[in-house]
């Protein structure tokens, strides 16, 4: 009697050590789907564009054959009418609002490379976010120069903006969403993110926890507003046939206080460019986003080493 007292009680051991064991991994793989399902990687390496600060203005307004005037505007889809300043006569647009959101001057930045990792798990502005990303990012200036940004901490709640507890997935911006600016057209991210990062130059750092944008989106504006027949937008096949990661630092801290940003690159209007906006649409691939396949868009055969 003993001897089968002790064979069931081992027996009964072993099973409920067994179920742990399996409950514990069904758990860890619940949670790793989970994570995976609100988790994002992006990359892109190849040429990337640089925006300088736009040079239009009074004396140098934007072309009528491209922007129209005000009475019959033109290119809707590359500039929102909320971006565009009229002439004191009012009969063209003289420029733009912002120029560092959108700027028409632009040249090519080599040896861009962009890495992500963005994980979404609060849905709105939090002061104890779950969010969590890293990012980091080279690129040359127009003249060699050797820059590096990486993304040190995620935006607070407590911003004047919204920020989605500082990561966001697959959402309408900018344009007339009210998410964003108004000053750019409406996309749709896929991923964006809003924080705080310390810019190198050629190895030494020369900004430190300013404001940076990162954004994984559908290269084709105009996918809300009622002019999008003029843009990329294809109705019939919604889904993004181009990506575009494009980053935005802006020289000022969380309280938006001013915060130079010396680059020492010289822009078209003879002035040192204080803020960064580059768009890298070269080989970039994705993963973790239910909505996007897992391949390489716009693949270049050359990529820098």
């Amino acid at each position: 009697m003993l001897r089968i007292f002790k064979s069931r009680t081992y027996f009964f051991l072993f099973c409920g050590f067994a179920l742990l064991v399996v409950l514990f991994g069904v758990v860890l793989v619940y949670q790793r789907l989970a994570l995976d399902e609100r988790t994002m990687r992006a990359s892109s390496i190849g040429v990337a564009e640089w925006l300088y600060q736009d040079t239009h203005g009074e004396d140098n307004p934007l072309p009528v054959e491209k922007f129209g005037t005000p009475a019959k505007p033109l290119g809707l889809d590359i500039i929102p009418i909320a971006n565009r300043v009229v002439s004191k006569d009012g009969t063209r647009f003289a420029g733009l609002k912002e120029s560092v959101s959108f700027s028409l001057e632009r040249t090519m930045s080599m040896n861009a490379h962009i890495a992500l990792e963005a994980t979404d798990l609060t849905p709105l502005d939090s002061r104890q976010s779950w969010d969590k990303a890293h990012m980091e990012t080279t690129f040359d200036g127009p003249s060699g120069e050797k820059f590096k940004v990486v993304l040190k901490r995620l935006a607070p709640g407590n911003l004047n903006q919204q920020t989605f507890g500082g990561v966001m997935f697959n959402h309408l911006i900018h344009g007339e969403t009210g998410v964003g600016t108004d000053r750019i057209p409406a996309v749709f991210a896929y991923q964006s993110i809003k924080g705080f990062v310390d810019v190198y130059k050629d190895g030494e750092l020369i900004a430190e926890d300013v404001f940076g944008y990162i954004a994984t989106s559908h290269n084709a504006p105009n996918v809300l507003n009622p002019h999008k027949e003029a843009g990329l937008y294809n109705v019939d096949q919604p889904m993004a046939e181009r990506l575009i990661i494009h980053m935005v630092v802006h020289p000022y801290t969380e309280t938006y206080e001013y915060r130079r940003i010396p680059t020492g690159v010289i822009g078209p209007d003879g002035k040192e460019q204080d803020f960064f906006h580059i768009n890298f649409d070269e080989n970039v691939v994705v993963s973790g986003n239910r909505f996007l396949k897992e391949t390489i868009y716009n693949p270049q055969d050359q990529v820098p080493e």
